[in-house]
């Protein structure tokens, strides 16, 4: 009796080491299958920040022709306020010579 009740609990312990051993094998595949997520994830990561960064050059570029462009305008505005001025003043040399 003392025989059978002890084949019965290594019987027992037999089938509760296969089963954890089960558990642990199912557990390894979905940390592995988690760990593949996570470089996916990464990955995508990454290339968003490089994206981002693309798009971020972009807009600084963009901004610096809109500031260029923003001088190259006042400039312009300034030379036509200076040619309208020196036009102002011939026509004013002019009428002051044909009324004289």
């Amino acid at each position: 009796a003392l025989q059978r009740e002890n084949n019965d609990l290594v019987a027992h312990m037999a089938e509760a080491s296969a089963q954890s051993a089960a558990s642990l094998s199912g557990l390894g595949s979905q940390l592995s299958a988690t760990a593949d997520q996570a470089r996916f994830k990464e990955e995508a990561v990454n290339k968003m920040t490089r994206d981002l960064a693309a798009k971020e050059r972009e807009c600084s570029e963009l901004a610096a022709r809109m500031h260029k462009a923003d001088d190259d305008a006042a400039d312009l505005i300034a030379r036509l306020e200076k040619a309208h001025d020196d036009v102002r003043k011939q026509h004013e040399q002019q009428l002051k010579s044909t009324n004289e």
